[in-house]
């Protein structure tokens, strides 16, 4: 499968990739949720989309070392991250 980048942002724990077609995909390190999969997935080594934004066509991302942030192209922001204090 070809994918068309569109927005990206890449840190040394995990990446954000936004396709034209307005998809998310994210790899990494994901132990404090920052992947957004759920389902206790922790490490991800090849892109994976992000189900849960599928209706949504993404536009922008950016991330944090333990968050991370999509904007739609109507505007929305969702970010996630680690809810439970260390």
């Amino acid at each position: 499968m070809m994918i068309q980048l569109f927005h990206d942002h890449f840190l040394q724990f995990h990446s954000l990739v936004a396709t034209a077609s307005g998809d998310l995909y994210v790899c990494g390190r994901g132990r404090e949720g920052q992947l957004g999969l759920g389902g206790g997935k922790l490490d991800i080594a090849c892109p994976e989309i992000v189900k849960s934004l599928r209706h949504e066509r993404i536009v922008e991302v950016a991330a944090g070392a333990m968050a991370s942030y999509a904007i739609t192209a109507t505007g929305r922001l969702y970010h996630w991250y680690n809810t439970q204090s260390s």
